[in-house]
Formats: C-alpha cells, structure tokens, sequence
C-alpha cells in the first residue's frame, strides 16, 4: 500500500553501522515525483559514520532544492515482437507519443539486457506529459549492436490511472491479463490504444526505415499513413554541393515526422551536387498543413559546405515551397549547418513586396536564442565529445540541435571556457527546460558543466540554467544528458530588440574592398544601438565588402525607434588592405506587425582609409531618403519617397589639443578623442594627422585636426585617451578646444593633467568638461538602474561631472542616492576564514520590512573584477549602496548564483547600517551559501530576532556643489576636508574624495552626504593636506543644500588654497550666505589673548603652546601661540603674554577654551593660571581660570586641559536662549503621520501655517512628488522649519493642495488620510500634539482640502526645569581592551575623540612611558580630562600605521566617568589593519546598548 505524499517537507535515512566498511560519506539525496511535477534534493555533504564528523549515522534531511516542472502521468507500453526468425533486436528502442495536446518527449525502452527478443513481450512503464487522446506513435531504434534488424508486430498502450485511486484498484485485477486485452479491440478506450506494426525496422529489410509511425487501431479519425515527395534543390554557387548527411524533419498541423535521414535521391547517386534537384520520398503519417521545416547537415565528409536554393514538398494535391538561398556551413555565412524554413506564403510576399527579404522576414517569425555554455573550472572538466541541445518551450521543442560552431572558440567545451552558439527556432513558446548532452566519443569524454545561460532579444529575456555536474559515464551518476531548469532569481529582464535589415553597398572602385572588422551603431531620437560588428567571425568576414559587392546583414538591435536619425559606420583599421570605400547603406525595420516598413538610405560615397581621403576610418551619416511603404487591404502597397530637409546635417568640427610646457610633457602615444553634445556622440575618433605638425602632441605645441560628425548640438564634454604606445607615452594635456566651423562657436575643455601610468593618478584617459558645466543631480538616476556600488567603483561622468560617494560624519563612506525614491545604506560583509578563495560571484541581498509590502528590492553586491578579493577568506567589505526605504528590518536573504564545486562562500556576519534611519542591524550568518556544503543551499533568510539592532540619532541628507575657479592650475590633487558649524554643533572632519576627475579646472561637482545635523550652518572650515603633485586649489564658491528641508547655504571663496600663492593658506573658514533669508555673515574680528603663567618654582615652559577656542559659532581651529607681544621669552614664572589673533570670523559669546602644549624643551612643565580673551569688536573680556599644571611630570600628569569660560560657566542653557530671542529665529520640527488605510497617501503637496500663543507662522510648503515619495500610507514624514518665536503652539492649519510637479490627481490620489499631526519646539523641546484622523479632499475651493486642527492639552510637553549644564571638566579613564589572537598587538600610535551631547575632546593621542602598551589581550588605562560631554554618543580610535607591527584587533574600548563612575563600552571586535578585515585603520564605534 502506497501513501501519496503530496509535499516532502524531510526524509530520515540512516545505516546500520555494521560491516566492516560502514561509514558512508553522503553527498545528497534526489526524490522525483513526476505525478507532481517535482523533483526534490535533499543535500547532505556529511559522513554516516561513529568515527567520522558528528558521528551518527542517522540524519534527518530537508529539501534543499525542489524544480516544478509539468506534472506526468504513468503510461503503460507492451511491445511485441514478432514471432519470425531473427525478429529480435540489440538495438537501443526509443518512442515518442502524439495526442490532442502535443507530443512527449522521445523516451528510451529498456528495462532489462535482453529486451525485445523473439515472439516476446516487454512491457513498461514512463512516465510522460499527458498529451491526451493518442493520435500516433512513433517507435524506431539506432540500429546499433550486431544484430539490430527488428521484427515490431504490435505495440500496445495504456494511459494508467493515478496510485490509490478506484480505476487503479478496479484493473488491479485485469493487470494481468494486460497483454491478451491488447489483442481485443472490443477492450481499446480512450485509457487503451492498440498500435499494430507487423513490419521491419530494418535497413536490409522491408523499406529499409528504422523509424515508423503508427496510428492507433478502432479511433475515429486516425491518422493514415502519407508519403511526402521531397525535392531538394542545390543552389548555383561555386563549391555549393555537399558530401556530408542531411535530415530533414517536416512540422504540420498534427505534430512533426521526426527527423529523417535524406538517403537514396530517386534522380541522382551523388546527392546535393551544384545546380542539382534531388527528389525523395517520405512516409509518415498525414501532418496536415505544413508549417515549418528544419533541414540540417553533419558536416562530415570531404567538403560538407552546401549552399541549399529551396526545398518543395508535394503531398497529394498540396504543394509548399520552402525557399533557403543560404549556406549550411560552417566557414560561410552565420556559420550555421541548419535552418528551420517557413513555406512560402502571402505574408513573405507581402513582406518582399514592402522592401524586405527573407531573412528579415525569417527573423520576424523566428526567435533567436544566443546559447552560452560555460564549462567548470575544475580538473578535467573539458570534452571533446559532441555537445547536443534541445529547448523545450510550452508549444513545441528544438529537437537535437548540435552544437558545432562556436563563435567565441575553435577548441569548444574546455576548461572554464565559455561557448557562444546561435540558434533560430520558430514558435516554440515560452522556453522552460533544455536538456543537454554528448555522444560520450572522443578522447576526453567526460565534461563539467557549470551553467547555460539563454539569451532571447526578440523577447528581451535573459535565462540562466545552472548545472554544475559531470556529464560522464564514469562520474556523478554517470549520465550523458541533463535536464536543466532556468534559475528564476537569475532571469534578467530587458527592452526587446527588433530586427533591422543593413545592406552595405561596396563602390566598384580599384582597392574599395576591405578585410577588416567593419561595425555600425544606429542612433534614434532618443537612444542609440551598442556598437556591433556586421560580421565578427574572422573567418567569414572575407566573403563580404568585395568590390561592386552588395551585402545584406539581419541584425536584432535596441529599438531605436521609428525615426532613424543618423549611422555610425566604421572598422578597425586592421589587415593588410583595411582601406574601404563605400558607397552607401540602407537600413530596413518593418512597423505595424509586418504591414509597413521603413527604409533608411545613407549615402556615402567616401573612403574610409587612413591612407585616402582625410584619414578617417569611421563616417557618421545621416539619412539622404526615405522610403516607407505600406500594405493595403486588397495586397496592394503604397510607396512614399522623402528627401529629409529637417535632419541633423554632418558637420565639421576643428580639434585643437593644447599640450602643456613641462619638462617630459609630449608624447608618443596614438591619441583617441570622443566628442559628447547634447544630441549625442561622435564615437571615438583617432587624431592621426596634425594640420599643424608632423611630430604630434610635443612639448608646448598646439595641433589641429579635422573631423566630420552628425550635429552634436552643444557641446559639454569630451573623453580623451592614449593607449600607451610606443617610447615615451606619458603627456601632459594643458586643455582642448572643439570648434563648429560653420557656427564658429568654440567650446573649451580644460585638462591641466597628465595622462601617464607612472604620474598624477595613473590614468591615461580623462573625461573633460566645457568650462562651468552644470547639470542637475536628478540625471544620475538614468546612468545606473540598479542600486548596486562598491566605494571606489562609481562612473557617473558619463552624465554630469558628479559625486560617486557620499561622505558621512561617522567617517563611514557612503554611494550617492542613484533613486531619489532610495535611501542610503551601508553593507558590510564579513566572510569566513574557511570560506572559498575561488568565489568571485555577486551576492544579491533584500531587506524586509515589519509591513507586507516593504522591502528593499534587488541589490547587488559585486566585486570590482573577475579577480579581486573582496570576498575573499577572513575578507571585510563595505558597500555604499541605495535602495528602497525599509523602516525597520524583520529580515534579510542573501543570495548567490554560483553552481560550481569549492566556489561557494562561507557568510560570517552580514551588517545592515541605514544611516538616515539610525539603525544599524548585524546579523550573525556563520552558515555556508554553496551547493557542495552544508545543506547546499546558496540562499538563505536571516532574522532580525537574532541579530544585534544599534539605535543612533539618524543623519541628515546633504547636497555639496563645488565650483573650481577658471583660473590656469587652478585644479588640484589634494586632499580635500571640510567641517560644517551650525546651531547644533559642528560634523567631524569629512573627507571630499578626488573620484578621478573632481576639483579640477573650471569644474563643477556635485556631492551627497548624509551627516549629522548641525541646525543652521553658520560657516565651514575647508582645505587641503598640501600634497601631491598639484597642491594649488582655487575655490570660487561652495553650496551646501540640506535635502529634506531644502536649505541653501553658499559659501564664496575666490581665493587660492596653496603654500605658494597669495597669503599661503591651504585652510580657510568661510561664513555662510543662506538663500532663504538674504545673505547673514558672521562678521570678522580681532581677539587678543592674554596667558597668565603662575608664580610658582618652575612655573615657565619652553615647550610650545596652542590653543583652540570655542563659541556659539563654531571653534576657532588650532592656533599656534607664537608671538607674544609682551615678552621676547614666552611663558615664564608670573609673567603674562598677549597675542593677537587677528582677521577671524567671530566665535559668537565664548564658552571654552583648549589649551595644550607638545612638552617639548628643557623645561616643558607647566603652571597656567588663567586665560584672558578680549573680542574687540564687542570690547567683551572673556576669563578661562585654570591654575593647574600642564606637565607630564607634576600634578595629575596631564598637558591638555580644557577651561570653561568663568562668566558663562553654568548658565550656557540661558545663554543660549538669550541668544535665540536676539536672533528672532527658532527652530519647529512638523511631523506628518499619514493614515493605514487603503489608498490612505498622496503624491500632492500639502502645506501648513502654525498658530501660538504670540504669533502665527507664515505657510510652510512642502512639495511633493513620486521622487520625493512622501505621506505615505502608514508613514511618518518629519520636516524642520525656521520661524519667528510663537510661543506655546495652540493650533495648526493643514492643506490638501495639488502639485505643480507632481502627477496629475486623480480618483486614487485626490484624497489624503491624514492621523495626526505633531511639532516639536526643538529648542525647549516641548512636544505638540494634534490628533485629525480625518481625510482631506484635493480641492481648493471645498473645506474638506484643509483642516484647523487643535494642540490636544493633554499632550503638550511642558518643558521641565532643568538644571543648566555646568561646563566644568571632567576626568575619564579609558580602558583599551585588545584582542585575544596571534597578532593583536600593535606597535602603533594610537588616538582616540570621545563625542558626547555637549561636545567632543578633540583627538587624544593614548601614550604612556616606558610601557609596551596595546599587546594582546591586554587591558590599557588612561586618563583624559575634558569638560563634561554629557551622554557619551560615540569614539573615533585610529592608528597611524607606523612601527613594525602596526596590525592591530581592536576588542573593545570602555569609557568611565570618573566622577559619576558611569561606565559605556564601545565594543569594536575589528582589525585596524591595512591588509585585514576592511582595511581600515580608523573607525567609529558606537555605545553598547
């Protein structure tokens, strides 16, 4: 008794453990369940074995893998063979079923050695398609083995009922006498066929057919037996004939003959000859009207190339042409040795009489399947068998499609080598399985199949079928053919290409001809082609571009649309007679599915010769007529002719390259230009011959070229580069100019760089922009469509000259929003010391959001190149990506593609940071994503619940424009910082990465950052480190918009940052100017500083001293107290010293002050009694009292000390308000919560008037769009204004309104659910609540679109009494905790900031004398003395990498308040290391939670 188990969720199996071998090692476990349709694995990878691994020997197993497919049904087949001498066969039997729903798949017969004997029946059981009623079957054998002549009486077949059901019980007792019904026709049903033979499947005997077709005896309508008249006619070509084996296999209405060897011609012995018509003769069952017809060759013999004219097939009084005019060949034409042939029919007449031929009328009807076959990387892994292909789609199969002539390698199906084939199949539906196979012949048989990978243009569709396994009889489990499913995580979608007809016209001209790579690109008003060649076999390249010779190329492109607007055609210049000279090209495309089409002519007439005419290789023509025709109902066709008149035009443009005046600055390189206007390209041009100098490109020299292009409009940008050639390749390009000779308007592109492998940045290739350049931030999103970056990885230049990394206050680099629907997030993968050192796959990762419908999207995590090492063992790697907003991450999956043996990766830590959210997940893996270890699984979920969830205050959306001067050198290759001061504090230092080509000459850069919110910003500190080769920056202007609020802030410079030039400053700090409320400065001023050092012995120093003072506005930066202009001998016992800092940006009311000294000298101990500050603008004296000392030898041992400020110390939270009413500004945060109901958001805007106490705002807009994607349903949308004080906020007024940018309103849109609405005096902190719950209509002129919503009482936060923040100092102890592995240890310097709510301690460098600190797991004590930072938010720690062994892990550090004892851990568990973990020696960590 069987019990149906409709769904396998484990298996348990086990062994004995008896004998003397017992232990098992199981690699996995497959269960079919073709009923079903499935087909599971359970994988293993583990020993079964008491001394081996875990030891057990029993283990339960879940599916790791299950492949639906079409379910099958069991069939059984009783053959009979007949009872006549020698009727038994050795041979391999195979059959195929036709019914009213198709046809199975050809199954092989055999379940025993001695099958089909004499007078015996053999009976069996498949399980098949169910393909309905039978309407035929066809039997045959391979006439293998020694005696493979067969007798076949009668075959009968029996559709069995499914396991446990009441007809399997009912025949349960009529099963055996099974063979006797089959010879009572009274017993045939629909359930029972009987088919009956009684004839040879013999090549000596009978009709000498192994194959024969049969119809089922007693059905109504069955098919009769036909006999097709084949004629193949041979073309008239030189060499046409051939000597090797065709087959032809015929397709009808009632299924297809199967594929039948053309033998014996009833007109000629030596078949296929030249000019010849060979006539033979099929039988097969009726096929009804033909459709198709796919005839082949084996290309064997002594000259197997066949140019075939046309086929014609006569049945009865039907006749069908199947015209061909091609070559079946290997070394001709596309390379293709079969052809699948549609008759002749109104519809190709109709396509020729509208301008196109066949074979654009074949690729219209045909789809083309581009087959890449990868093989292993493994011992072995290549065949020298014949590869075989079948495609199985939901209409129909491919049959054996052998795979002969590859296009990428001579040497087919080696080691890690990938296999391109093409093939043309015609309807055979959507594609769902292939198998494939070989003959097992050959010396080195055996072959590892990594993966297939289907690329289908016609449907835009490209189809991934992994494999991984042997294909051997000695291997695995020795089968010779796969069945491969397409992988659906893989499947990639794009735009379907159509199909265009090119004919080249070749002038008659003496030498016009060309042996070279000649390639188009097809330009649209909108988009373009790629580049591609028109024939990339080398071999058969040279039957085409003859003299007088006219070629004709079907091409499946992009489409480009219906216009055509202009044709790059060109080649590569290369062999021995390169120079071509063409006439013109015409492209066709039909429009209107095949009833018009459309006809293009370019005419030329030119060469393209770098020896002929102006040198050029490379022409861009535009249209010269247009023909488009159309077909009428009654078959007639309309023709209309134009000569375009309001087309782009070809244009001359004179090049001038301007080579700079260095020393070494020429070159000798082949140089290539590329010209970018804003109606596209002119394609890469070489500059070969200087109207100017012989001797291009040399010191100082200026060399002019010519070229032709379609108009490129304005100009923007250029992309200029050499390929390193010949002695001394290096250059220095000072700028180049493009002139339109017929508009006389040049544009400027300058460079000032060189372009050499050993200089500047090692780039030989620039992309240069016209002088001031600006384009918007929003055309990024059309550069990438997946948010997919590494950090360093990112080219945007294609588009605009912007950011490719976000910069963070964390000092953690993030990639620019390529959505502005996205966020930003953070991804670091941790992988396993056991992990594969040959995984170099793209990991896909997705995050999941609490609700239904949140999630991330796609994203992928690649490697920079085929053979980097980013996930490499024991590997750290950060990627910067966006994606879609995800609130808060239930789960993750992490997936990867990658099928073959020891390539899998071993997942150690995955961690998730969403900066602008604040919340950092790290979710523990330590599970392996590989199909040989583990469970052999290769994606896998990992839960929020078992990952550690950090909270942080989220950061902020910045938006830096940076304008470079137009000043000669005025770009640079330092590096660049800058630090924001606002209202709410000031960002760390962020570093503005170089990216290749930023902060150059006259250039405009566009950079996003997410940082941590400064309030108002009030002024930047920007610079540079004074390094590389080019350390002068001129900066004109900075602009820095906040994203979310959409602040501006501008920052004018126009002054140089540079050691040599003007007043040698490479820092400056510059006072914001804010769009919104005119230009605010924060005015410049004196300060005199006044050291008062102690009476005391020994009181003096000699050790130099600096300062940093602290304000309302900022800090002032470190300042060299140099000059005391009191004293000649600074710092001495009782003395006291003023210096002048003169020409600084005011600091506001003071609160602070850092004082330190670098105890350096003889006496460098020592004793500050105070410190006097004098604004003199304001004429305020600031006093800071100390009397401590600053030694490392007496009191507490420190030198740094930090004083508050004696007239504000206490009262900072009074000042600050005092402040604040001064200004008349403050700041309110509005929070929008949208409604969960359905269709509860918006895409229109809404705007908000706030009511208090002692005033009424103005209307605050808040613009909205599908970009920006705010009020959402379920969301909280947050937003910060500026406003005059209101006091206590007693209502507010909300508005519905529609969108000037946004989507047109409608039904689904015009409504807005709004719950609630909250605000946030964000300097009192006091919190306003007002509940709405209700909807609000788009309609200005109803009450239902706006809302007055009152402050509920019992929500408003009555702000407490708080007791001010002393700003007295404070001493921490910091315990530096080192890791616990060989090499912890680090002989480096280390330092340390502490950020906490009132501040941060600057960087603290960690010593301690005589004492080897930082060893492994050592615990090192120190003691820093700040004032009080409040609630500590975070440490910076970093080495400077110096020392013989500068590798550090970091364990964690812990932080204690030494007068509170409060302690916070910072846990870090990371490598600070160069050359391990992520390569970073610095970090941020957060607080324990």
């Amino acid at each position: 008794m069987f019990i149906i188990v409709l769904n396998i969720e484990k298996i348990h199996i086990g062994h004995d453990g008896k004998g003397l071998g017992s232990g098992w090692f199981l690699d996995y476990v497959e269960i079919d369940v073709p009923s079903l349709g499935r087909l599971y694995r359970f994988a293993c990878h583990q020993w079964f074995d008491s001394t081996e691994g875990d030891r057990k020997i029993e283990r339960e197993l879940y599916p790791s893998d299950c492949i639906k497919s079409k379910a099958k049904i069991p069939y059984q087949i009783s053959v009979h063979t007949g009872d006549v001498r020698h009727a038994g066969t050795d041979s391999n039997v195979f059959a195929v079923l036709y019914g009213e729903n198709g046809k199975t798949e050809e199954f092989k017969l055999r379940n025993k050695s001695d099958n089909f004997e004499r007078g015996q029946v053999d009976v069996f059981k498949v399980e098949c398609e169910d393909v309905g009623p039978l309407k035929k079957l066809r039997i045959g054998h391979d006439s293998a083995g020694i005696g493979s002549a067969w007798f076949l009486d009668k075959v009968y077949v029996r559709r069995l009922p499914p396991k446990g059901s009441k007809r399997e019980k009912e025949e349960e007792k009529e099963s055996a006498e099974a063979s006797k019904d089959a010879d009572n026709a009274e017993k045939l049903d629909e359930n029972n066929y009987l088919f009956v033979a009684n004839r040879w499947l013999s090549k000596e005997e009978g009709d000498r057919q192994t194959v024969i077709e049969l119809s089922p005896i007693g059905v109504e309508g069955a098919l009769a037996e036909t006999t097709y008249k084949i004629r193949v006619i041979t073309g008239n070509k030189f060499g046409c004939g051939t000597n090797a084996n065709v087959f032809l296999n015929m397709h009808g209405e009632e299924g297809d003959s199967g594929e039948r060897q053309l033998k014996k011609s009833e007109t000629h012995t030596d078949k296929f000859e030249r000019n010849q018509e060979d006539v033979f003769k099929i039988s097969c069952l009726d096929l009804g009207e033909l459709k198709k017809i796919k005839i082949r060759h084996d290309n064997s013999g002594f000259r197997p190339a066949w140019y075939l004219d046309q086929v014609i097939i006569e049945v009865g009084d039907s006749k069908y042409q199947f015209p061909c005019d091609r070559w079946l060949a290997k070394d001709e034409d596309d390379g293709q040795i079969s052809r699948e042939l549609l008759p002749l029919s109104e519809e190709q007449n109709r396509v020729e009489a509208l301008g196109g031929s066949k074979d654009l009328q074949k690729k219209v009807a045909s789809t083309t399947y581009n087959v890449s076959v990868t093989t292993g990387d493994v011992k072995g892994a290549g065949t020298d068998a014949n590869v075989h292909l079948i495609l199985f789609g939901d209409k129909d199969d491919t049959g054996i499609i052998h795979l002969k002539n590859s296009t990428t390698h001579s040497n087919k199906f080696e080691r890690n080598q990938v296999d391109k084939f093409v093939v043309e199949a015609i309807d055979i539906g959507e594609l769902q399985k292939i198998k494939i196979g070989h003959d097992n012949k050959g010396g080195m048989a055996g072959w590892f199949l990594n993966k297939v990978e289907i690329d289908i243009p016609s449907l835009g569709r490209r189809l991934q079928f992994p494999c991984g396994r042997w294909i051997d009889k000695s291997k695995d489990d020795g089968a010779l053919e796969r069945e491969l499913y397409p992988l659906a995580e893989a499947e990639e979608s794009y735009k379907p290409h159509i199909p265009y007809e090119i004919t080249v016209y070749t002038t008659d001209k003496r030498g016009a001809s060309t042996g070279a790579d000649v390639y188009i690109v097809i330009y649209g008003e909108e988009i373009q082609t790629e580049q591609v060649s028109l024939e990339p076999d080398k071999k058969r390249r040279k039957q085409y571009f003859k003299n007088g010779a006219v070629d004709k190329f079907v091409l499946e492109l992009d489409d480009v649309g219906e216009e055509i607007t202009k044709l790059r055609i060109g080649h590569d210049g290369k062999g021995w007679g390169a120079g071509w000279h063409l006439d013109k090209v015409e492209i066709c495309r039909l429009l209107d599915d095949g009833k018009s089409s459309k006809k293009f002519t370019f005419a030329c007439g030119r060469w393209l010769a770098s020896d002929e005419d102006d040198g050029a290789i490379v022409r861009e023509l535009v249209p010269s007529e247009i023909v488009e025709k159309s077909s009428k109902n009654g078959g007639q066709v309309k023709t209309k002719v134009t000569k375009p008149t309001d087309g782009l035009k070809v244009k001359p443009y004179t090049i001038h390259v301007f080579t700079g005046d260095m020393d070494g600055a020429g070159t000798n390189a082949n140089v290539f230009l590329t010209i970018f206007g804003e109606n596209g390209d002119s394609g890469e041009r070489k500059l070969a011959k200087s109207d100017t100098h012989y001797d291009k490109f040399e010191r100082n020299q200026e060399d002019i070229f010519h070229i032709e292009a379609a108009d490129l409009g304005k100009l923007f940008k250029i992309k200029i580069r050499h390929d390193n050639s010949l002695f001394n390749p290096a250059w220095f390009l000072n700028r180049v100019e493009v002139t339109d000779d017929e508009l006389e308007d040049t544009a400027v592109f300058p460079c000032e760089r060189w372009l050499a492998k050993k200089k500047d940045d090692g780039k030989i290739d620039r992309t240069l922009f016209i002088k001031g350049w600006e384009s918007d931030i929003s055309s990024i999103a059309t550069t990438r469509s997946k948010a997919s970056f590494r950090s360093n990885s990112v080219d945007v230049s294609d588009t605009l000259s912007l950011s490719g990394r976000r910069a963070s206050s964390r000092k953690a680099p993030v990639m620019a929003s390529i959505d502005e629907k996205a966020v930003p997030y953070n991804i670091k993968v941790t992988v396993g010391d056991e992990s594969s050192k040959n995984f170099q796959e793209t990991l896909h990762l997705e995050l999941f959001g609490q609700i239904e419908d949140e999630k991330s999207g796609p994203i992928e995590l690649s490697p920079e190149s085929k053979n980097d090492k980013t996930f490499y063992p024991g590997k750290i790697t950060t990627f910067y990506v966006s994606a879609a907003e995800v609130n808060v991450i239930e789960k993750i999956q992490v997936s990867h593609n990658s099928y073959m043996p020891d390539s899998g990766i071993y997942l150690k830590e995955i961690e998730v940071d969403a900066p602008t959210i604040g919340n950092k997940y790290t979710f523990p893996c330590n599970r392996w994503l590989a199909k040989d270890k583990d469970d052999s699984k290769t994606s896998r979920f990992f839960t929020s619940a078992n990952a550690q969830v950090t909270a942080y205050t989220a950061l902020k959306p910045y938006q830096f424009t940076i304008h470079t001067g137009d000043i000669q050198n005025a770009g640079t290759d330092s590096k660049i910082f800058v630090i924001l001061f606002g209202s709410k504090g000031k960002t760390p230092e962020i570093p503005l990465e170089k990216n290749e080509d930023r902060f150059e000459r006259a250039k405009v850069d566009i950079i996003p950052m997410e940082l941590d919110d400064v309030g108002v910003i009030k002024k930047i500190r920007i610079g540079h480190d004074g390094k590389g080769s080019r350390a002068d920056w001129y900066l004109e202007k900075l602009s820095i918009q906040r994203m979310d609020t959409l602040d501006m802030y501008i920052f004018r410079s126009n002054q140089w940052f540079s050691k040599k030039i003007d007043d040698k400053k490479i820092v400056r700090e510059i006072p914001a100017e804010t769009s919104k409320e005119g230009a605010v400065t924060i005015k410049k001023t004196n300060y005199v500083l006044s050291t008062h050092t102690s009476d005391k012995r020994g009181s003096g120093t000699d050790a130099n001293v600096f300062v940093i003072i602290f304000g309302e506005h900022g800090d002032s930066g470190e300042i060299a107290l140099k000059k005391s202009e009191t004293n000649w001998n600074k710092f001495e016992k009782g003395q006291t010293d003023v210096f002048l800092i003169n020409d600084r940006l005011s600091l506001g009311q003071l609160q602070k002050l850092r004082i330190w000294h670098d105890n350096a000298g003889f006496g460098a101990s020592w004793h500050l009694a105070s410190v006097d500050i004098v604004d003199e603008n304001t004429g305020v004296k600031y006093t800071f009292p100390c009397d401590k000392w600053l030694s490392k030898s007496n009191g507490d041992k420190l030198i740094l000390r930090e004083l508050p400020c004696a007239e504000t110390a206490g009262n900072a939270a009074s000042n600050k308000a005092k402040q604040g009413k001064k200004s008349g500004k403050t700041e309110y945060e509005v929070a929008f919560t949208t409604g969960g109901e359905k269709r509860a958001g918006t895409t229109q805007d809404v705007a908000i008037v706030l009511k208090g106490k002692d005033d009424k705002s103005r209307e605050f807009l808040i613009e909205n769009s599908e970009d920006k994607n705010y009020f959402k349903k379920g969301k909280t949308n947050k937003f910060t204004f500026t406003s005059k004080p209101l006091g206590d906020i007693s209502k507010v007024i909300v508005s519905h309104r529609e969108s000037a940018i946004g989507e047109e309103p409608d039904s689904k849109n015009s409504s807005w659910n709004l719950k609630e609405v909250t605000v946030v005096h964000t300097e009192s902190g006091t919190t306003y609540k007002f509940p709405c719950n209700k909807w609000l209509v788009l309609d200005d002129d109803d009450d239902d679109s706006s809302v007055i919503l009152k402050c509920k009482s019992a929500d408003v936060a009555t702000p407490a009494k708080t007791k001010p923040v002393e700003l007295k100092p404070v001493k921490y102890e910091v315990t530096v905790v080192t890791g616990d592995e060989k090499g912890a240890g680090t002989d480096a310097n280390v330092f340390i900031i502490l950020y906490g709510q009132h501040g941060d301690t600057g960087p603290r460098p960690l010593k301690k004398k005589f004492v080897n600190l930082f060893e492994r797991n050592q615990h090192d004590k120190f003691i820093i003395e700040a004032l009080d930072l409040g609630k500590l938010t975070k440490l910076h720690i970093e080495h400077d990498n110096k020392g013989w062994g500068a590798s550090w892990l970091l364990d964690r550090v812990e932080i204690r308040n030494i007068d509170s004892n409060d302690t916070v851990v910072f846990p870090c568990k990371q490598w600070l290391d160069k050359k391990k973990g992520d390569g970073q020696i610095a970090k941020d960590l957060l607080p324990e939670s």
